[in-house]
């Protein structure tokens, strides 16, 4: 509980002083989404108890337990995830943005940028995340795309972008680390819109690609 008390004072630190009463709001109900998603996901009372006992601690079983489990959720559940994660960083800061495309954005980035989703935004993103917890305990199979399956679906979301934009997306990708936080979120919030949008098989294979290793 002191962990998450934690990350509500530091996130409600990043933000002007109007926002602050909103975010602190926003995260106390996440945190109740958090227990209440894992009592109705939880097949059995030793999970539920097991993850119970994760939410009130350091956050670190957590993450690793949710990384660990996306590759083992359904397609649409990671295509819903893509959405969302779409939605979070159209609706962040460019900073906020542009941790979040670059796979490093710390426990109060991410905070706040959950606190931009709302209802039942915000109920399918926590059970997800539960969700993918609950994948990893039950150990079920694991499902992976092939580097040039992923390839393939990255250049049709690219090729669908206008043609002004295709060769600024390419720049951007191909030195994301070196590249502003401004352009890292302009490629991120693209790159998600376009990929949400693919055909079939394309859009599933993007998704998936986007919580592998």
């Amino acid at each position: 509980m002191r962990y998450r008390l934690l990350v509500v004072a530091a996130a409600a630190g990043l933000v002007a002083c109007g926002d602050a009463v909103r975010v602190v709001k926003q995260t106390l109900a996440i945190q109740e989404s958090f227990f209440r998603q894992i009592d109705q996901r939880s097949p059995t009372p030793e999970i539920r108890n097991t993850l119970r006992a994760l939410a009130r601690g350091s956050g670190d079983s957590v993450q690793s337990l949710v990384a660990n489990g996306l590759l083992r959720l359904d397609d649409s559940t990671l295509i819903r995830r893509m959405e969302l994660m779409a939605a979070m960083m159209e609706a962040s800061d460019t900073v906020i943005c542009a941790a979040i495309v670059r796979g490093n954005a710390g426990s109060s980035q991410m905070t706040l940028a959950m606190t931009q989703l709302q209802g039942p935004d915000l109920e399918d993103w926590i059970g997800l995340l539960v969700e993918a917890q609950v994948a990893q305990l039950e150990q079920r199979k694991a499902h992976e795309v092939t580097s040039a399956a992923l390839t393939r679906s990255v250049e049709a979301a690219v090729a669908s972008l206008p043609d002004s934009e295709q060769n600024r997306m390419g720049d951007v990708l191909s030195g994301l680390e070196a590249a502003s936080d401004g352009d890292a979120c302009w490629a991120g919030r693209g790159l998600f819109r376009q990929g949400a949008a693919l055909p079939e098989p394309h859009r599933s294979t993007f998704a998936r690609g986007l919580v592998q290793p």
